[in-house]
């Protein structure tokens, strides 16, 4: 708390010095020089937002559209790999229950349930980072 009192008082000595230094012959204040800090603050702050959404959210946002859309069109025999890294062969979709039927190992017939939220990506497709 110490630390912020000491700051506020420099900053209130500073721009009592910038008034004081302003005044002229005739004893009138001349308008302070606002600087390059409280000019360009606005700007910079409204470029550093529209650099954020076009940099952060909007490829997430994009994300999120495609795997809706992968989701929208999962059909039976896809293969698919779930969020755990199973690999697994679609054998039924349930979207009113928001289930799928995932067939494991096709020699013994092993199947298992998950929520749709649990697929993670088609197996033919590749993450973003694994691009090559």
């Amino acid at each position: 708390m110490h630390i912020f009192s000491t700051l506020a008082q420099y900053i209130v000595l500073a721009d009592a010095a910038g008034a004081g230094a302003g005044a002229g012959a005739g004893g009138a204040a001349a308008p302070a020089d606002q600087g390059p800090t409280s000019t360009y603050m606005f700007p910079m702050i409204a470029m550093l937002l529209v650099l954020g959404y076009f940099m952060l959210f909007r490829p997430e946002k994009q994300k999120q559209n495609a795997h809706k859309e992968m989701m929208a069109n999962l059909k039976k025999s896809d293969r698919v790999v779930t969020v755990g890294g199973i690999k697994a062969v679609v054998a039924n979709v349930h979207r009113e229950a928001d289930e799928v039927t995932l067939t494991i190992d096709e020699s013994t017939g092993t199947k298992i349930r998950v929520t749709l939220g649990s697929i993670a990506r088609l197996e033919g497709d590749e993450p973003a980072g694994e691009k090559k």
